[in-house]
């Protein structure tokens, strides 16, 4: 198999085995179908490049090439539009299915000359085809299909929450990276007989795609292509390296046969060696640079900033009103306003600066022996306020008799209240319980909702930092309280879980405390 084959298996592997992956992994079952089919579809062209690479005859790199494009090439451009209306929820059915007409008319006159001219041998390896004057209108077509879904993902960038603006850069790079390779293995069709090499960058498109898709905490596209270029730019110094070392063995071996075996043999350890070293230089860099990390803390620039304007524009008026000596009781709801956001900001900040300092151990514990059911008791006084506003009730179920146990009160208290707050804000009606259960040789505590439920992929990512599953668009908060409760739970020695049967069904959270 030649090289322009191996490019063809890679991309079909990749393609067809991401696109099978992401279908099952994927949280929006729309979504995961169209990046599917469209996987499929590139899957296919890769399939049909190993067949071509593999011809050995005229008649059959035409079949190979005509097989090809009726179940792979033709599809990409109308599937990729298709997954994009899907994925930014654009409701464009009309145009779809123009899209597919105009898909099936160029299949039907696929096998004429009008599409395809002939084949000729090219670079001693393999037939490439000669387009007909079909197939550059046909290529107009598929290049404006392609070029309007992407009108569609840049328009969006100023819409969309900043979570799904980092999955279009990723999808934006991967045009960039994948269908500008492709287009290079169209040079040959048109009369330009370059080698199609860029047919290895198309593999790299659907993995970036994927990653795009399935990860919820995605690195911000810069670092991203920071990291990539500085992986890149160290295995180049480091074969440069190695070409040198190799070059001055060779200058120095001697003639026999026995002395040039041992040599290349030398060559060849050295050579493993010195690539060998690159995985512990970027894991090295990357840890020790800035510049290859991002600030997480831009996710939280909304919550201060919504607040702190809110504040600002309450202090501007009670100035005007203070300098004209206007002040009235009416204006004493500003000064409540500064006083709500004053303490939302507040708690934002402080949840902001304990995440951060959670990974370093810094926060300092002070266990004591307490009633649990007092700690308990706290977290629903704090959070009832809250859940009487929208008409919802906290049931709290604790045993008669006291619950002895050694614990930080304040860290234990602020978990469950993290639970009970997360609770109220996804049960638009019904109510909550919060109930404590002794066992053996541990206390159990859950939270009980009524509420929007939780989809069954995005349960072992609820207690991630920043994570707001689907149930959760839309809603104000940090998205780092069930991380803080996470780490207070297990920082005791303790584990906490979560359970749903599904989208408005409820959730339950749960978590145990050791009573040694």
């Amino acid at each position: 198999m030649n090289a322009f084959g191996i490019a063809g298996l890679m991309i079909a592997i990749l393609s067809i085995g991401l696109g099978i992956f992401v279908l099952f992994r994927s949280s929006d079952r729309r979504v995961g179908r169209m990046f599917c089919l469209f996987a499929f579809s590139v899957g296919m062209w890769g399939v049909g490049i190993v067949w071509i690479s593999i011809a050995q005859t005229i008649s059959m790199a035409l079949s190979a090439w005509r097989t090809t494009y009726a179940l792979g090439v033709i599809w990409i451009a109308p599937l990729l539009f298709q997954f994009v209306c899907a994925f930014l929820d654009l409701k464009k059915s009309r145009a779809v299915l123009v899209n597919h007409v105009v898909g099936l008319f160029f299949l039907s006159l696929l096998f004429t000359p009008l599409f395809f001219r002939r084949a000729d041998f090219l670079f001693g390896q393999f037939f490439y085809i000669r387009g007909g004057p079909l197939y550059n209108i046909f290529l107009l077509w598929w290049i404006g299909v392609v070029s309007v879904a992407h009108v569609y993902l840049i328009r969006s960038l100023k819409t969309v929450d900043p979570a799904k603006r980092t999955q279009i850069q990723y999808f934006l790079l991967a045009t960039v990276v994948g269908f500008i390779s492709g287009f290079h293995t169209y040079l040959p069709k048109i009369g330009i007989d370059v080698y199609p090499w860029g047919a290895y960058g198309v593999a790299l498109y659907p993995i970036i795609m994927a990653y795009a898709i399935l990860r919820f905490h995605l690195l911000d596209i810069r670092i991203f292509i920071r990291r990539i270029a500085l992986f890149l730019g160290l295995y180049v110094a480091l074969l440069l390296i190695g070409g040198v070392i190799v070059s001055l063995l060779h200058v120095h071996r001697l003639g026999s046969t026995s002395q040039m075996t041992g040599t290349v043999t030398v060559e060849a350890l050295n050579l493993v060696l010195t690539l060998s070293v690159g995985p512990f230089l970027y894991a090295y860099l990357v840890r020790r640079g800035s510049y290859f990390h991002e600030h997480e803390m831009a996710g939280l620039t909304h919550e201060l900033k919504s607040p702190l304007a809110n504040i600002q524009s309450a202090m501007d008026f009670l100035q005007d009103i203070k300098e004209g000596d206007r002040f009235r009781p009416a204006h004493a709801d500003y000064m409540d306003m500064i006083n709500r956001n004053t303490a939302r900001l507040e708690r934002a900040v402080n949840e902001l600066i304990k995440v951060f300092r959670l990974p370093a151990g810094s926060e300092p514990f002070k266990f004591e022996v307490v009633d649990l059911r007092k700690i308990l008791s706290g977290a629903v006084s704090a959070n009832e306020e809250r859940a009487q506003e929208k008409g919802l009730e906290i049931h709290l179920s604790v045993p008669d008799q006291e619950i002895p146990i050694k614990i930080d009160s304040e860290k234990i208290q602020q978990a469950v209240s993290n639970l009970l707050s997360n609770a109220i804000k996804y049960t638009p009606s019904g109510s909550i319980t919060l109930k404590v259960e002794e066992q053996k040789d541990s206390i159990e505590v859950s939270v009980t909702d009524t509420g929007a439920g939780i989809l069954s992929d995005e349960l072992p990512l609820v207690f991630d930092r920043f994570f707001q599953g689907k149930a959760g668009k839309g809603a104000k908060g940090s998205g780092i309280g069930l991380t803080i409760a996470k780490t207070w739970v297990e920082a005791h020695g303790g584990e906490i879980h979560a359970e749903s049967a599904g989208l408005g069904r409820g959730s339950r959270f749960w978590f145990t405390l050791p009573r040694n």
